[in-house]
């Protein structure tokens, strides 16, 4: 499934030469251990590694390592926005951005947008680490675009539903609700912990993530 994950990811950005991948995300967290290092090496990809990361490096990163997949969060792609020295040339090379760990606002998708040019997919993401880690992806080829907020449409396999916590039942179109998912990603459960078990699965082996959609 994380390889099915990867190959969603890139598949629009596939081409004759080896991708090159900087390891931003740490790889003590499992967006930098499974989406960018495990599966960087499962599918070819040159892997950068730093002490890290500074506004001066992500320039290096750019243009003399000639960096093609971007992993990153919000934070990082507003220091993209923040450095000056960072032109649109800078990513000539980058196929696709792919950013997670929280939406993008609106004026911040489109200030990325306009620095990186049209021709880079910018792909974001949504999952957590009980769900290895990705369950939704969503990408400028997507119909109907990247919208502020959004994350896309769910991965081959995987089921979500917007439900009342209080209740276990499914809320109406356009209603708000905690966010459950169930998949083959989805972890087993907590190590001999039973009752963080039985507080975070609902019946049918839903999990339940405390985000609202």
């Amino acid at each position: 499934m994380c390889v099915h994950e990867f190959d969603l990811l890139l598949s629009e950005a596939d081409g004759p030469e080896q991708d090159v991948m900087p390891i931003i995300m740490p790889m003590y967290h499992i967006s930098g251990l499974t989406v960018i290092m495990l599966q960087g090496l499962l599918k070819g990809c040159k892997l950068v590694t730093f002490p890290k990361l500074t506004s001066a490096l992500l320039v290096n990163l750019l243009h003399n390592f000639h960096t093609t997949v971007l992993c990153i969060a919000p934070p990082i792609a507003q220091m993209l926005l923040n450095n000056s020295y960072i032109k649109r040339s800078h990513f000539k090379k980058i196929k696709t951005i792919i950013c997670g760990g929280a939406p993008l606002g609106k004026a911040q998708l489109s200030a990325l947008c306009e620095k990186v040019g049209i021709d880079v997919i910018i792909s974001q993401v949504y999952g957590m680490t009980e769900a290895s880690p990705l369950t939704h992806i969503q990408t400028m080829r997507i119909k109907a675009g990247v919208k502020p907020g959004g994350v896309g449409l769910l991965l081959p396999s995987t089921e979500a539903k917007i439900i009342l916590p209080e209740s276990g039942k499914e809320v109406g179109s356009n209603e708000v609700g905690e966010i459950v998912l169930r998949g083959p990603q989805i972890m087993k459960g907590y190590y001999k912990n039973e009752m963080a078990n039985q507080e975070v699965f609902m019946s049918g082996r839903w999990l339940k993530t405390g985000d609202l959609g």
